[in-house]
């Protein structure tokens, strides 16, 4: 998945919530610049027990050596399993799903027990996630 997908996928996120809520599509927060602070694949492999801050440091090094994105050197490196990369990668995507409702929470467009709601009936475009 490269930018572009991934933008796509917060554009149809954004869509949803218009329609669900209601609500006009420009009163939906943009998220700042820290938005994924927290999620990367790396922070995300280590806080699941997955990856080691060894095995990262490793992954770091061969990953600029060879120009490859983080996902595939683990990968390649034995490091993660290809299913347990794409499932981080999808825990990547729900995370800011996640952060953008609690945006809208703190702005009270929405209330606490809606962000289950939501995430519960919200279904993304069909995607094969091989990368981020």
């Amino acid at each position: 998945m490269d930018i572009a997908d991934k933008n796509n996928c917060d554009e149809h996120f954004k869509d949803f919530l218009a329609k669900k809520l209601g609500i006009d599509r420009s009163t939906i927060p943009n998220p700042g610049i820290w938005f994924g602070t927290g999620e990367t694949y790396s922070a995300l492999s280590l806080k699941l027990d997955l990856l080691t801050t060894e095995k990262i440091d490793t992954v770091l090094d061969k990953t600029q050596d060879q120009n490859m994105h983080f996902a595939e050197t683990a990968i390649k490196l034995g490091f993660i399993k290809k299913e347990q990369s794409e499932k981080i990668l999808q825990l990547q995507l729900f995370h800011k799903k996640q952060t953008l409702l609690e945006m809208m929470l703190l702005n009270n467009q929405i209330k606490l027990e809606d962000i289950w709601v939501i995430l519960s009936e919200y279904e993304p475009p069909n995607r094969v996630i091989t990368s981020l």
